[in-house]
């Protein structure tokens, strides 16, 4: 994924709470999921809803570590007069910090928690530490994508006192498949119940973009005879011996698309976007799909696809943002004509993961 330098952009910026901004605001209550697309401003109405209802209570911030290191949070707090020390805070005092530290804060009692970027999945540390702090603090949830399927929600609705805990959920609501080595789920039951539970929490921060996204594919070339080699021979050429199992293939058909000169780049050297005319900034997914904000731009060369349906819409999102200045944003994706490339890109149009099951191959 690389920014590039854009032309001039027209005027449209400010700091004050926009109308969908206002409407997600008045909805909000202690256990909801703020729920909006990257960039639709999710952090002012949070930084919002504490100077509102949750005053003179400290407030806890748990974030990725780049939004922590960055201080995104504390210049949307600072612009609501809340700062990080009892001397500099109109307010309770605001604390930020990563979720690979969130046990540090489970004793806490009587505060505000704000959870920044959707972690609770399963049943780990994070989960646990999130229960115990739910139990004796106020909190919100932001979040883009709240929940690609039920199991997604139990942290959050064991945490609004919907169920007891996992084992209760499970009983209550989900049929598993029959005679398979791994549990899977079969189907949901009692689902009006959940979608009314889901109801009363999520709150939904739907906007208008002022933005146009232009999506351009770039015809780039692939090592053919590789290609083939993978998909009829199910030869590994990269380590010479047969491939052995279908991720196997997966990779080494990714591999031999994405190491073609025709869409050569460079590593991620983790600098300052440029402040000049003509600039090309590198960004890895992983890294940049999360708090990384580029307004600066409205053009991005994407040079791989990544599986991810939702990885992909966050690093679109990254120049797609509430505060940009620009109207039309330019997405350059190189397209060879391996299936691969057009399998991964059809997935995404259709706003769902690419996974192993598309490729339709045995062993």
């Amino acid at each position: 994924m690389t920014a590039l330098k854009s032309k001039t952009p027209s005027n449209l910026s400010g700091t004050e709470l926009r109308p969908h901004q206002k409407e997600a605001l008045a909805k909000l209550k202690n256990g909801s999921i703020l729920w909006g697309s990257v960039g639709s401003g999710k952090s002012m109405v949070a930084a919002a809803h504490y100077v509102q209802t949750q005053i003179p209570r400290d407030v806890y911030v748990i974030t990725t570590a780049k939004k922590r290191d960055s201080l995104d949070w504390n210049r949307e707090f600072a612009r609501f007069a809340v700062g990080t020390t009892s001397d500099a805070t109109i307010a309770g005092v605001l604390r930020v910090d990563s979720w690979n530290n969130i046990h540090k804060y489970q004793d806490i009692k009587d505060a505000f928690f704000i959870f920044d970027e959707q972690r609770l999945v399963g049943s780990g540390g994070w989960v646990r530490s999130f229960l115990r702090i739910a139990r004796n603090n106020n909190w919100i949830l932001l979040s883009a994508t709240p929940g690609d399927s039920w199991l997604d929600y139990i942290p959050v609705f064991i945490a609004n006192g919907f169920v007891k805990n996992r084992t209760e959920f499970k009983a209550m609501h989900v049929i598993y498949k029959a005679y398979t080595k791994f549990p899977s789920v079969d189907r949901y039951v009692n689902v009006g119940r959940l979608v009314r539970w889901r109801n009363q929490i999520l709150v939904k921060m739907a906007y208008d973009r002022h933005t146009t996204r232009h999506m351009v594919q770039i015809p780039v070339d692939h090592d053919r005879e590789m290609m083939k080699l993978a998909m009829k021979s199910r030869w590994n050429s990269f380590t010479n011996r047969p491939i052995r199992a279908s991720v196997e293939l997966y990779n080494v058909m990714r591999r031999v698309v994405n190491i073609h000169p025709g869409r050569l780049g460079e590593l991620n050297k983790h600098q300052e976007i440029p402040d000049s005319e003509r600039w090309v900034y590198l960004v890895q997914y992983t890294a940049g799909a999360e708090g990384w904000e580029c307004i600066e731009t409205n053009a991005t060369f994407c040079y791989s696809q990544n599986p991810s349906y939702k990885q992909t819409e966050q690093a679109y999102g990254r120049m797609d943002r509430l505060n940009t200045e620009f109207v039309n944003l330019f997405y350059y994706i190189p397209m060879s004509s391996a299936w691969i490339d057009k399998a991964m890109r059809r997935a995404f149009q259709e706003k769902r993961d690419f996974n192993l099951s598309d490729l339709s191959v045995s062993f």
